[in-house]
């Protein structure tokens, strides 16, 4: 008896757990968001993270999967091709799996750095930068570890630890005071090799580098935070010169800094939320958990559409959009964006809230987060220009990603991030164009 469908099975019932605990986490995050909530549940997740790169790593090179693959071959011999043809899909089904827990536990990750960041797209945007490497192990990750278990202890700050999220990547640490909106302060966290075992008593030399751009209430964020943990100031007019990594290293870190300052200022698009939409998904979830696929038209040129993974995510757009047709959407002047593209875009997390953290059932949220449900849009092209165009105003992109809007009186700026956060807000955070286009209308006159 082959073993590796059962262990998929197994697999994928801690997977269903994971979301289930994940959406909890999430929800209880954002009641009570305190230093030791957040110190708390940061190391479930890191634990989390670690066992699954392991298994990861394992299954990749170790003799399980070679074991796995002899009995692929042995089953094909012995039962012929539709049980090896099986087993291979399985053995593919199952390293997919474990990704997608691993990139599960991130995204919860995600849940605890948007409330701590006050669901702030914009700025979570600014501090999005790509990860693709597994945590580190040893020396490496006891660095950033204690000072964050450190910080957050003193009930002072709300310390992020970036690499177990994928919506910020700017710096090891991302800092905020506890009970004040503050810029955020970005931390690097450099840990010496002490050259011998790593144990108990044997000390390390953390090196601590944060940039401090040229305002006042970054440098009080920055002083209290080095004097709360005991940290000392390396920088004086005797300190020895930086080495050339380092120095390119700490001024990309002050350059994202300043582009941080700047972007946070940045005009943004004051969001009008259609409760409908919301509505939209939660039903066409429901019946989609007792069908195949559903949809449902929640504003002129948005639809809503849901399904099961048993038949693909592919299928069950392909069906949605021949049932469309109908109603003016066609594959050739609309775009389709789902739940499935957050697992295999990073950059989607950084632009809207995770999935733990939307407003619809918690059942449905942990379908979505373990993979056994997709919800997603079908958007006309034309949504944008037609709701302006209703308001008396016209819409011209630029080369840079962003729109000019023209009512012929005043002309407004709309930069690439809010265009980017209004695009998927249609899909994912229940944005109404027309609310948007009678807003900027009233901005005008």
């Amino acid at each position: 008896m082959l073993v590796l469908p059962r262990r998929y099975d197994h697999l994928r019932q801690e997977l269903r757990k994971a979301a289930r605990i994940g959406c909890l986490v999430a929800d209880e995050f954002r009641r009570d968001a305190t230093p030791a909530r957040l110190d708390e549940y940061q190391n479930g997740i890191r634990q989390g993270i670690i066992d699954i790169e392991s298994r990861i790593r394992e299954w990749r090179t170790s003799e399980d999967r070679r074991q796995h693959l002899t009995e692929c071959v042995r089953s094909k011999r012995e039962e012929g091709g539709a049980v090896f043809g099986e087993q291979h899909r399985f053995r593919e089904a199952y390293e997919v799996m474990l990704v997608r827990y691993r990139q599960l536990l991130r995204q919860v990750g995600d849940a605890l750095a948007w409330t701590v960041l006050w669901e702030d797209a914009r700025l979570i945007r600014l501090l999005y930068e790509k990860r693709t490497h597994f945590l580190p192990a040893g020396h490496g990750i006891v660095g950033p570890v204690s000072i964050v278990m450190r910080a957050n202890q003193t009930g002072l700050f709300l310390v992020i630890d970036n690499d177990i999220t994928r919506c910020i990547g700017h710096g090891d640490l991302t800092v905020v005071r506890a009970n004040v909106r503050s810029l955020p302060l970005s931390v690097e966290i450099k840990t010496r090799d002490p050259g011998t075992p790593l144990r108990e008593g044997v000390p390390l030399q953390i090196h601590f580098i944060a940039p401090v751009i040229d305002s006042p209430e970054q440098h009080r964020l920055h002083n209290d935070f080095a004097s709360a943990l005991g940290l000392l100031d390396e920088v004086s007019e005797d300190a020895p010169p930086l080495s050339g990594r380092r120095a390119k290293q700490e001024q990309r870190m002050l350059d994202r800094a300043e582009l941080v300052m700047r972007g946070v200022g940045g005009a943004r698009q004051q969001i009008q939320t259609n409760k409908a939409h919301w509505k939209s998904i939660q039903n066409v979830a429901h019946r989609a958990m007792l069908s195949e696929s559903s949809y449902d038209i929640s504003a002129p040129g948005i639809a809503v559409v849901a399904g099961k993974q048993v038949g693909g995510t592919r299928a069950a757009i392909t069906y949605v959009l021949e049932r469309l047709q109908t109603d003016g959407f066609h594959k050739d002047d609309s775009w389709v964006v789902t739940t499935e593209d957050f697992v295999t875009d990073d950059l989607l997390s950084a632009i809207i809230a995770p999935v733990a953290l939307w407003p619809i059932a918690a059942l449905v949220r942990q379908d979505i987060l373990s993979g056994d449900l997709f919800v997603g849009a079908v958007i006309r092209e034309a949504v944008w220009e037609e709701a302006f165009a209703a308001e008396g105003i016209t819409l011209a992109s630029d080369n840079q990603g962003g729109w000019t809007l023209d009512s012929g009186d005043t002309r407004h700026h709309v930069d690439a991030i809010e265009v980017h956060k209004l695009q998927l807000g249609l899909a994912f955070a229940g944005i109404d164009p027309r609310g948007i286009a009678a807003a900027v209308k009233r901005d005008s006159d």
